[in-house]
């Protein structure tokens, strides 16, 4: 459930703000593996996301890019005025990084299997090198 801080409020109009929320937490949890807000209930989640900030994702992985980390940050501002506007500005910012070409498809793979196996997570993505 990546339910964004309005909607988590019960608000009812929210806009592609919300979508670039639900991406971030999302990428929060391929970098980290794991999600934000993590609460023993749905109701408990839910509050966290509407009232707490999330921890940086670079205190749970260190070797997150702090590129990829401010883009990730700023999707999960919860001022939707404070995120990307839509997807489109959303993948431009994560296309600037720099780790955006760092890995071949093969070490990548590679990479996945052995993360997948500590963390114990099937799907993660590779930061860099």
């Amino acid at each position: 459930m990546a339910f964004s801080p309005e909607q988590a409020a019960g608000k009812t109009e929210v806009d592609a703000r919300s979508d670039t929320y639900s991406l971030g937490a999302v990428a929060y949890f391929l970098v980290t593996g794991k999600v934000p807000f993590a609460r023993s209930t749905s109701v408990e989640t839910m509050a966290a996301r509407a009232a707490e900030t999330v921890v940086a994702p670079s205190l749970l992985c260190p070797e997150a890019p702090s590129d990829v980390e401010a883009v990730i940050l700023r999707c999960l501002a919860k001022a939707p005025q404070s995120r990307f506007q839509d997807v489109a500005s959303l993948e431009q910012a994560f296309a600037l990084c720099a780790c955006r070409n760092a890995w071949p498809a093969e070490r990548a793979a590679d990479w996945r299997q052995t993360v997948s196996l500590a963390v114990g997570h099937q799907h993660v993505l590779p930061l860099r090198e």
